[in-house]
């Protein structure tokens, strides 16, 4: 947080761990410090002797203060002690970024690698190291997946020529020798091997000293190495202090270090002890680490148990059947086990005959392999592949879709108990419309990772709309069904494509293709450690870089091979074939879009994107090529040469995973704090330089200008033509629930666009029912109407209008039908309140100022005037589908009967909260931003207040003090003894509620922006009058992402 002293333009900084302990003792949230109280601030109450020293020099009156503290600060005391980014620091500007804002040199604390509070071991160890003069670390055991995390800070520690010492051990061989050769590259790091002299000379050493002037010295002593398990993802206890807090901690520790590091108990590093250690190795068949310990919750036979998205998946399948249902679809991210799903599904099932369609062979050898493991007390002659000669149908028979079509009319339709279809997105298509229309099984389930239509068809109606699973990347990634992967976004200064819209295509590849960038890739290369023998995909801008890429790598002795579209298959099959081999030594295939999807190569270890990023769904797709599981994979190595493109914002965006909206605040939070959103098994690193580029591409774009959104969905168009493989394609609202990285709604339709047909006719791919939308001014309307309520949160209101469109009327009869067929729910008399709620505001809609929706004998009713072509209500009808999906997604439907329906931390526009508590005046009457309605208070806060609300004296202090407090302000005249101040201060006592919606600004670019709700308040304490101070507690503590959004810049402005 920063606070601006008025009188001087000196910015003190807090940080959000020290605040308690601050504002006891000093007025921290006043417009004027003193410069006494800022300096006091400054240097914490701890540090008593350092302020004395200061106390005398205070005295002199100062013209520039700024400069005084800058001067301090930088000589005498080198920096201040917490806040870095406070003083200015020119040794450490250039690397602002790579530095947490609320890292201490004064603090005692302990470090967990607690992934709530992102209490990191390796952001602690890199602020450390960035923030010392020289540094000596002792640990058991070096990985390369903990010393790739460390690799740009270690660059950087080179650069400043900051030294260091290392003492590691080969103790167990848990060391890799791959990460002690990385560490010989560094000149400025001494490194000494411990000697275990017999097998119990156990090592488990791990401490961590960082050298500064004037007794800023910290240690960090505890159970982490340098792994990655260690650094982020495992259960790790580390006490880090400083010297003056405990100085006999630091002094014995860095003795001690001392006296081992003279002693003959440890070896210099040298290249002939690596190769030694390697043999070793080699010769003794050395078995590193098994990647998974013995868990007592699991079963102790072989029996192959159901992982979270199984379990989910086959519960909801027995739920649907007992339902109904005979058809089903499970949608998950490739790699997370869709046809083990299947299997374990049907064992369940306890089937007379499976019968398992796939369109490629090697589906079928893959299907069967897997079936034999979940039915393994089933016999061999069991299991068949109908084909060739042998076309016999046994207990459990895989055939091909192009067999099995010739041969339908020898089958009687009860053949088959349960049926399975592999990659379902191609079921409406011709050959298995036929097989799918000729059979009758108990229950039809079909499998894909890839949900969007093909052959102009609709896979969820052929599925009776019955999802049983939707498991994608992210929630993938977060369950821990795929690989970790570490990311390292590389800042590539070789090129220069800043203009790069104004560029040819073949100009880029001109660029992209030079000797200087080849050298920069394969140095980068070296420093990373990968997860086994190099086994590479790299992506490449068009075939021409692929060929230059390919050639470039072999002159320099890696063996490559290219693979386009003008590959043949035996071609394709056979670089594949060798990329998986051991045998072979095939390291890399240069690609452009061949990999997008279809592909399964689990070896694959390294993905290199070599070209800039235009589409975060085609950067998704081929970030999945190499996230599936295979033995000893480790993990993923990924490395982004991020060019310096005013695109290169579109990473951030891609790696976030996240399909909803995404403000200028919140994207910059993220890149800000190192994606610490996501999953703590996914690590994701931008050097400084590139972080610097993208944060300032990020204040740079217009993201809610007509071009910018027309660019975004022409790009999202673009690769959803070339998936279908249909360059007529036109978007449809399904594509947005279809496709992971699809554009949010909110940025889509908050600026110039009211629709999807305006906006496909605005990047020209109108269809034909988008013309006729457009060129009638009531079907205009109603999509506008319908696309104001996305994204969707009022879900009464979006699918009652859409049933009254569709079939010119509706009933709270039919539209509890609805909610019991597509989302399994009973709605209740408070759901139904809410329903009533919804008819009476959408009855006081207007076309032309005139109502159309009337409520005539307890149903609402299509004014007779006007009609709904066929064409159009089929639209309409994608339009209810996408609400049912979007919301069993996002939300839960079993809880849609609570009074209230809101959800912690979603994002809400104004008119959803009013709707959603059943209010229904005008949303003008409502211009405070506090509002009672039914015993509840709302408070409504934009922490950062735009120039009208301070021109209207309406800059009211709001702000979170931290994750669990926040201080509020009321309206100006709003006194404790008022009403409001009594029901407020009193509202337990009162039977009130009082809930919180936040917001970080009201606009941003001219666009209103919504709230996230943050849940219910508990007041702690008031003072003042017109207005009051009330500090209240939240009853839930916020997340950190949520925290550091809105106090991303780490300020609070008043």
């Amino acid at each position: 947080m920063k606070y601006l002293n008025n009188s001087n333009h000196t910015y003190i900084y807090e940080s959000l761990e020290n605040y308690n302990l601050f504002s006891k003792d000093v007025l921290l949230h006043k417009n004027n410090l003193s410069k006494e109280d800022s300096v006091k601030y400054f240097l914490n109450k701890n540090e008593l002797e350092m302020y004395r020293d200061l106390s005398e020099e205070l005295k002199i009156n100062y013209n520039n203060f700024s400069k005084y503290i800058t001067k301090i600060s930088n000589t005498k005391y080198d920096r201040f002690p917490f806040q870095i980014s406070l003083i200015g620091d020119k040794k450490l500007e250039k690397y602002k970024y790579e530095i947490r804002k609320n890292f201490s040199l004064l603090e005692t604390k302990l470090i967990t690698n607690d992934h709530n509070t992102y209490n990191y071991m390796i952001d602690q160890l890199k602020n450390e190291l960035l923030t010392c003069d020289s540094f000596d670390i002792i640990v058991s055991f070096i990985r390369g997946s903990g010393l790739n995390m460390l690799v740009n800070t270690l660059n950087i520690l080179r650069e400043l020529g900051i030294k260091g010492r290392i003492i590691t051990s080969t103790y167990m061989n848990v060391t890799q020798p791959e990460a002690l050769r990385k560490l010989l590259e560094y000149k400025n790091i001494d490194v000494k091997i411990y000697q275990s002299s017999k097998i119990d000379d156990s090592f488990h050493t791990k401490a961590y000293l960082f050298h500064r002037k004037n007794n800023m010295n910290s240690v960090i002593v505890g159970s982490s190495n340098i792994t990655k398990a260690a650094l982020k993802t495992g259960e790790e206890w580390n006490i880090r202090t400083y010297e003056k807090a405990s100085d006999s901690v630091y002094i014995s520790t860095q003795e001690r270090y001392d006296i081992l590091w003279n002693s003959d108990k440890v070896v210099k590093l040298s290249d002939e002890l690596i190769s030694k250690y390697e043999n070793f190795i080699e010769v003794n068949k050395v078995i590193y680490p098994i990647s998974q310990s013995f868990n007592i919750k699991k079963t102790n036979n072989n029996i192959i148990q159901p992982n979270s998205m199984q379990k989910e998946a086959i519960k909801n399948l027995l739920i649907s059947i007992d339902k109904g249902h005979k058809r089903g679809i499970a949608i998950a991210a490739t790699g997370t086990g869709k046809t083990y799903l299947s299997a374990m599904a049907a064992q369940k099932l306890n089937p007379r005959n499976v019968l398992f369609i796939a369109h490629r062979n090697e589906l079928l050898e893959s299907g069967m392999k897997t079936f034999k493991k979940i039915f393994n007390d089933q016999k061999d002659d069991e299991f068949a592949k109908y084909k060739g000669e042998q076309r016999i149908i046994k207990k459990y028979t895989f055939a091909s879709i192009k067999t099995l079509v010739k041969d339908i009319g020898k089958m009687e339709p009860e053949t088959f108990d349960i049926i399975i279809i592999d990659e379902f997105h191609h079921a409406t298509a011709s050959n298995y419309m036929k097989v799918i229309n000729h059979f009758s099984p108990r229950f039809l389930l079909g499998l894909t990772a890839t949900p969007e239509r093909t052959d102009g068809g609709d896979v969820y109606e052929l599925a009776e709309y019955n999802v049983i699973s939707d498991v994608r990347l992210k929630h993938a990634l977060e369950s821990e069904l795929l690989v970790p992967f570490q990311y390292y976004g590389i800042s590539d200064d070789t090129v220069d494509l800043a203009d790069r819209d104004g560029i040819s295509v073949e100009e880029i590849t001109k660029k992209l293709s030079t000797n200087k960038r080849v050298e920069f890739i394969i140095k980068k290369m070296n420093q990373f450690t990968l997860s086994g023998p190099m086994k590479a995909i790299g992506f490449c801008q068009n075939i021409v870089h692929a060929q230059y890429m390919n050639e470039e790598f072999k002159k320099r002795g890696y063996y490559s091979t290219i693979l386009t579209g003008n590959n043949t298959d035996e071609e394709r099959q056979e670089a594949i074939n060798d990329l998986q081999s051991n045998k072979n030594s095939l390291e890399i295939i240069f690609t452009v879009d061949l990999f997008n999807e279809g592909v399964d190569i689990p070896q694959i270890n390294l993905i290199l994107f070599l070209r800039p990023t235009e589409s975060s769904i085609i950067f998704t797709q081929q970030l999945g090529r190499g996230l599936r599981t295979y033995a000893n994979k480790e993990y993923l190595t990924v490395l982004d040469f991020v060019t310096n493109d005013r695109k290169n914002y579109l990473v951030p965006i891609a790696l976030s995973g996240d399909p909803t909206f995404m403000g200028r605040g919140k994207l910059k939070s993220i890149v800000e704090n190192n994606f610490n959103n996501l999953s703590n098994q996914v690590h994701i690193e931008l050097d400084y330089k590139s972080k610097e580029d993208i944060l300032k591409n990020i204040d740079n774009t217009t993201f809610y200008s007509a071009e910018n959104i027309k660019r975004i969905v022409k790009s999202f168009l673009e690769e959803v033509r070339i998936i279908q493989r249909d360059n007529d394609y036109t978007l449809n609202i399904l594509d947005f629930y279809n496709f992971e990285n699809a554009p949010d709604l909110f940025t889509v339709f908050s600026g110039s666009y009211n629709n999807l047909s305006q906006l496909n006719k605005s990047i020209k791919s109108q269809s034909v029912i988008d013309d006729k939308i457009n060129n009638d001014s009531f079907y205009t309307f109603i999509f506008n109407e319908v696309t104001k309520i996305l994204p969707l949160r009022r879900i009464f209101d979006y699918i009652i209008l859409l049933d009254v469109l569709i079939n010119n009327k509706s009933s709270t009869k039919n539209i509890k039908y609805l909610f019991k067929e597509m989302l399994s729910i009973e709605l209740d008399k408070s759901s139904i309140e809410k329903i009533e709620y919804s008819i009476e505001r959408l009855t006081k809609l207007k076309y032309k100022k005139q109502p159309f929706l009337h409520l005539t004998n307890y149903e609402i009713t299509l004014d007779k005037n006007f009609k709904v072509d066929d064409d159009v209500r089929l639209i309409l009808k994608d339009y209810l589908q996408y609400g049912f999906f979007t919301y069993k997604k996002e939300f839960e439907p079993k809880l849609i009967n609570r009074e209230i329906d809101l959800y912690l931390y979603e994002q809400y526009k104004r008119t959803d909260v009013l709707a959603l508590i059943g209010y229904n005046k005008a949303i003008d009457s409502l211009r405070e931003g506090v509002l009672q309605y039914k015993g509840n208070y709302y408070l409504f806060v934009n922490l950062f207040k735009d120039e009208e609300a301070k021109e209207n004296k309406l800059n009211y202090q709001d702000y979170f003090i931290n994750n669990s407090k926040f201080h509020w302000q009321s309206q100006n005249q709003t006194s404790q003894s008022s009403p409001t101040g009594q029901n407020l201060i009193h509202h337990v006592k009162n039977n009130k509620k009082v809930h919180l919606f936040v917001r970080r600004e009201k606009k941003e670019e001219g666009v209103v922006m919504p709230f996230y709700y943050v849940g219910e308040l508990e007041f702690v304490s008031a003072s003042g009058n017109k207005p009051i101070s009330i500090e209240w507690n939240l009853k839930k503590e916020i997340p950190m992402k949520l925290l550091n959004e809105f106090t991303v810049n780490n300020e609070v402005r008043y």
